[in-house]
């Protein structure tokens, strides 16, 4: 190229410098992109900016001009061509059009601001040529008038078909010696398009109405297929994520959805079915072409090795899931707006699980993950819709309804005709998922992971939207293809594939019986970590532990939850088989991981079974479990020193699980191991650490933890002697090791170690119960200032265990709570009891609000604010932290009980729900007449408040977890919830939610039920009703809900049989 042909390629040298990280490039770039120059000295006379889009235009007219020099002047020799100056032009395009992407993000408005600015900064020679301001208006015109035409030479570009010929058409031209143009990369062809859809939507909405309605979708059949999908796609994608979007760009989209969705359908049929004969014709991508990647802005993003019929189909996908998510589609709303085609897009979505290229299966895995989601929030409405119509038409005065009347009916109609089509389409896609599961053994053989983890999402996300209809019977398709898919994925090697399985199943294993069993045997497995992940260095370990410490022990936990006896049977003669083996063969090197994993499972359910034992009838149970236990911690000490390959690994050891599952068991029942017998085995676990010098301090410290809970037990004269003894074998090893004349630092650790458990001995959990028992102590008003010692040791000491911490709370309010009771002639010694009490309670609250993901402070929350309801209600009442509202903590409290009485954790359930009635019962009681009028008047409303909560969201909650969802050990209290609150409510306050719950879908005994139902939940407003017949109403209804009889229910025997007596009953 001659020097002077050199001299005009001024954009593509900076473009090039800037590829090759050249500072001056790089800074040039980064400047014309945010400000604009002056120049009025090329042109005396006529000044002119210059910016960015100057330079996009000089560069596209250099880019163009080489590419004509190499398709021309090399006489039809690509090599050489490709040989000159600037080498592959991609990069450059590539650069060009992520920068021009970011800068159309700059709406106009923006622009002349920059231009203004420049304008200011101009120095004082060049004042007098912008003293007029028709050369200013000029200068802004011209700038907006060359941003336009920029955008037109962009889209003349990306539908310019010579650039969208397939790879074999390429080839083609590359063995013939033809030139390939530079703008034929999709990855460049996609971020112009990109480009013109921020442009639109950062310009005005009149703008964006014009390029969908003038543009894109009249000429959808005459454009190149990849350019229309990709300017929709970035269309959406700009709407939601750019904050300069124009005013009015929401109102245009919704009026272009429906036409452009069928425009995408249309585009999605297409590509899969190109897209499937290319790539079974062997018209791939050639390895000449690059991984896209995502482009800048994360709207869309192709891969590498698809032809380009597949991207246009992952485009697609990605593109009508986008505008689902701008306009609030979901997927009755998107079958509704195909109707009228002959398009089925549930049919082309099930295509795309088919499809070889993995962009496409991500996408679709995106896009059912979308609407489903969306469908469940527009299902959401339609259950308040049903609750307002009941309201309404209870409230409304006759002769006052009009239109209502006529709309509500309406409105109730389309509710039913959107419920009906999103079970078919739920049952449509439970089909087409479940018919995967022979395509995910086959991508698992051949080392797809990505497919299989896109398939596992998918499988996941259905099962999860679908547990409404499992639940209520109302689905007709079987889910064994679906259950298949999900155990497959949970039987992948990968844990990120099973971890998305088992986010689904943990949901559904915690009620189904059948399907634990099913998935426990997988979930043990799991828990073996493998020997590879041990033994490898490149930091996998901690990735594996973390999942079984997170995702693992969830799932654990919900099977449990669906088959316990099983569950503690199954991991109990692991354990035992394995510990059998261990003295009396050669154990492989495998065998230390299996007894490990088998304890993991054991404890991870700890927290949920051993509150059990000791209030299980059968001793012998908990007697088993704790032989279990110190029969695997003993066995684990003797083969600690044999298994070395454990201790460098840094991977949890059998030693380490069996010191914390006897922990868990002293914890719970420590009164059991206070018998001599019991205290000698205790006392011959903790002496044999000392013997064999290497168990490490953390599992030391965690048998001591639990000892401490047993002396604690004991009676106070044993506490010294007992302390004294556990506490020998720490002090003989520290007076030997203080006598050793030269120290090193090895040992210098073990001393500080010994000194630790020491202290571990005096400050545990036992402390917590030494001041719960101590609040007995201070009875009298003399006794104040222990009181107030003791709450103060309380609060340092015990804040970081919360659970301690509220039932050191809740004793001090059973014991001092009726002292603390608001009144307006208190002591002084009431008054200081007052404020300690106050000043615990909302103290504990406190902790119990940055801890609310942790399940194990539910049950003791509920507990505490049961036993304030009994004994301080008025305190309770009006308890609220600084700058709150009056009573805000018990409002909180009471809005946060209606969900756990959905939940299907037992302990609770309970706890939520003889707090909510030991509540009622105090405020049907309360009296506030000793109060002042402005005191009075504040409770009085919070009273109201939760009046209206207990109503309206915990009846409702109430019956729903009658039907079906409640424990059976929660119905007998339940009922008692339901009744009490009944009876101090008016029947017009509770009719508005009985009828919601009665008229949904989960209820399916039929009307002559429904009728009955709600006539005896009526008599209960009334003076005149029979507990008992509630109650056995109650548990009827619960039982005919648990059969799996589904469609036969409402007109079955028992139903009938139901109605008659109860109608009888009530006559």
């Amino acid at each position: 190229m001659s020097s002077h042909h050199h001299q005009h390629h001024h954009a593509l040298q900076t473009l090039t410098h800037a590829l090759a990280g050249n500072p001056s490039g790089l800074s040039f770039l980064e400047q014309t992109a945010s400000i604009y120059v002056l120049d009025a000295a090329t042109s005396p006379g006529n000044p002119t900016t210059y910016g960015w889009w100057n330079f996009l235009n000089d560069a596209l007219n250099e880019l163009e001009r080489v590419e004509n020099d190499r398709s021309s002047s090399s006489g039809g020799n690509y090599a050489a061509a490709g040989s000159s100056l600037f080498g592959d032009l991609q990069p450059h395009i590539r650069l060009l059009a992520t920068i021009t992407h970011r800068i159309s993000r700059r709406p106009p408005t923006s622009d002349r601001q920059l231009i203004g600015t420049c304008l200011s900064n101009a120095s004082m020679t060049q004042l007098h040529l912008l003293n007029n301001p028709h050369m200013i208006q000029s200068l802004i015109g011209r700038n907006e008038e060359l941003r336009e035409r920029n955008m037109g030479r962009l889209a003349a570009i990306v539908f310019d078909y010579s650039f969208h010929r397939s790879v074999s058409q390429q080839r083609g031209q590359l063995q013939r010696g033809q030139y390939v143009s530079a703008f034929s990369d999709p990855i460049a062809i996609e971020q112009l398009c990109a480009t013109i859809a921020t442009n639109a939507i950062s310009t005005s909405s009149q703008s964006i109405h014009h390029l969908l309605q003038q543009w894109i979708i009249p000429s959808a059949s005459t454009l190149p297929p990849y350019s229309v999908v990709a300017i929709l796609l970035h269309v959406a994608v700009e709407s939601v994520g750019n904050r300069n979007s124009a005013v009015g760009v929401r109102g245009v989209l919704e009026e272009c959805c429906d036409e452009v969705l069928r425009v995408l359908g249309g585009l999605l049929v297409e590509g899969l079915r190109d897209g499937e004969e290319e790539s079974s014709g062997g018209d791939g991508m050639d390895d000449g072409e690059e991984d896209s990647g995502m482009i800048e802005g994360g709207g869309g993003g192709s891969i590498g090795g698809d032809s380009r019929s597949q991207r246009i189909a992952a485009l697609a996908l990605k593109a009508i899931e986008a505008w689902c998510k701008a306009v609030n589609v979901g997927a009755v709303q998107l079958r509704n707006i195909f109707s009228s085609t002959n398009i089925n897009i549930l049919e082309a979505i099930a295509d795309a699980l088919y499809s070889n290229s993995e962009a496409v299966i991500d996408a679709v895995s995106d896009l059912i993950d979308e609407i489903l989601q969306r469908d469940t929030k527009h299902a959401h409405v339609s259950l308040g819709l049903s609750i307002a119509s009941s309201v309404i038409c209870n409230v409304a005065l006759p002769g006052t309804t009009g239109d209502l009347a006529q709309q509500l009916p309406l409105a109730n109609q389309v509710s039913g005709a959107n419920t009906k089509a999103r079970l078919s389409i739920l049952t449509e896609l439970i089909s087409a998922v479940g018919l995967q599961r022979f395509r995910f053994s086959e991508r698992q053989a051949n080392g797809d992971t990505v497919v299989c983890r896109c398939l596992a999402r998918t499988a996941s996300r259905v099962l999860l939207e679908s547990q409404e209809v499992i639940a209520n019977h109302t689905l007709q398709v079987s889910l064994e293809g679906l259950f298949d898919l999900l155990f497959k994925a949970t039987s992948h090697p990968s844990i990120y594939v099973c971890g998305i399985a088992l986010e689904s199943l943990s949901v559904v294993a915690s009620s189904n019986s059948q399907l634990s069993m099913r998935l426990l045997p997988l979930l043990q497995g799991k828990a073996i970590i493998p020997f590879h992940v041990i033994t490898g260095k490149d930091g996998f370990l901690e990735d594996y532990t973390a999942f079984r410490e997170r995702v693992l022990s969830d799932a654990l936990i919900a099977c449990y939850a669906g088959c316990g006896t099983f569950y503690l049977d199954s991991c109990a003669s692991a354990i035992e088989e394995f510990c059998q083996i261990l003295p009396n063969t050669n154990p492989s090197e495998h065998l230390p991981y299996q007894l490990e994993a088998a304890l993991f499972c054991m404890v991870a359910v700890a927290d949920k079974y051993a509150s059990y034992f000791p209030q299980c009838e059968t001793k012998e149970v908990f007697q088993a479990a704790s032989q279990l236990a110190f029969t695997s911690f003993n066995t684990s000490i003797v083969e600690y020193t044999q298994h070395a390959a454990l201790e460098p690994s840094g991977c949890p050891s059998p030693l380490s699980e069996a010191s914390n599952a006897l922990h868990k068991l002293l914890q719970s029942s420590p009164a059991h191991f206070s018998a001599p017998t019991a205290m000698s085995a205790l006392q011959h676990a903790w002496t044999m650490p000392y013997e064999c010098k290497q168990v490490a301090i953390e599992d030391r410290v965690t048998l001591c933890s639990g000892l401490c809970c047993v002396i604690a037990s004991l009676p106070p004269a044993q506490w010294e002697p007992s302390l004294a003894a556990f506490a020998q074998p720490i002090l003989t090893c520290i007076d030997v090791i203080t006598k050793q004349s030269d120290i090193s630092p090895s040992v210098l650790t073990r001393l500080s170690n010994e000194v630790r458990l020491l202290g571990a001995i005096i400050v545990t959990d036992s402390l917590g119960s030494l001041l719960v028992d101590s609040l007995a102590l201070c009875p009298t008003e003399d006794d104040i200032p222990l009181l107030t010692e003791l709450s103060n040791l309380g609060k340092t000491s015990l804040a970081p265990n919360t659970v301690t911490m509220l039932s050191f709370v809740r004793r001090l309010v059973e014991i001092h709570g009726e002292r603390a009771e608001l009144k307006p002639n208190a002591t002084s010694g009431e008054a200081a009891v007052q404020g300690i009490v106050k000043e615990l309670i909302i103290l504990a609250y406190d902790a119990v609000e940055t801890k609310t993901q942790q399940q194990d402070i539910v049950s003791p929350m509920f507990d505490t604010l049961s036993t304030c309801a009994e004994k301080c209600p008025i305190l309770l009442l009006s308890l609220s932290r600084e700058g709150q509202q009056v009573g805000g903590l018990i409002r909180s409290s009471v809005d946060a009980a209606p969900g756990i009485l959905k939940g299907s954790e037992v302990d609770d359930s309970l706890s939520a729900i003889n707090f909510l009635r030991a509540l009622m019962i105090s405020m049907i009681t309360l009296s506030l007449d000793a109060l002042g009028d402005e005191q009075k008047q504040a409770l009085v409303s919070v009273i109201q408040g939760i009046h209206t909560v207990a109503r309206t969201e915990v009846v409702f909650s109430s019956v729903m977890a009658i039907c079906g969802v409640s424990p059976p050990e929660t119905l007998a209290p339940l009922s008692d919830l339901l009744q009490t609150i009944l009876i101090s409510s008016q029947w017009t306050d509770v009719e508005p939610s009985l009828s919601g719950v009665v008229n949904c879908n989960q209820f399916k005994l039929g009307p002559d039920a429904k009728t009955v139902i709600l006539e005896a939940f009526k008599q209960c407003t009334t003076v005149d009703h029979t507990s008992s017949t509630v109650g056995g109403m109650i548990t009827d209804i619960w039982k005919m809900h648990q059969t799996d009889d589904t469609g036969a229910v409402a007109g079955g025997q028992a139903v009938l049989d139901f109605v008659t007596r109860y109608r009888a009953k009530r006559e």
